[in-house]
């Protein structure tokens, strides 16, 4: 994974994914997913004892799908598995 240096210009955005398609890997190794009530795009994610509430925007970055396969051990790969394009 490639490290973003100082000065280095933001994402484009090429690499994002919808989050439904996040959503169902994530579901997919096994993460309950529970839409918190009070705000619309919080989403409280629990796998054993791990437990993380993540706002998710219609379009999820890549930094932050880094961060959840990070966050629950899952491969960053499978969040762009070629199965996945179903869910676009």
């Amino acid at each position: 994974m490639k490290i973003k240096q100082p000065g280095e210009p933001p994402d484009d955005g090429f690499y994002a994914l919808p989050r439904g398609m996040v959503l169902e890997v994530l579901a997919r190794n096994y993460v309950s997913i529970t839409r918190e009530r009070e705000f619309e795009e919080r989403y409280r994610l629990e796998l054993e004892d791990k437990l993380f509430v993540f706002s998710l925007p219609p379009v999820v970055p890549i930094r932050m799908v880094l961060r959840l396969a990070a966050a629950f051990n899952i491969r960053p790969d499978e969040f762009y598995l070629p199965d996945n394009s179903r869910l676009h």
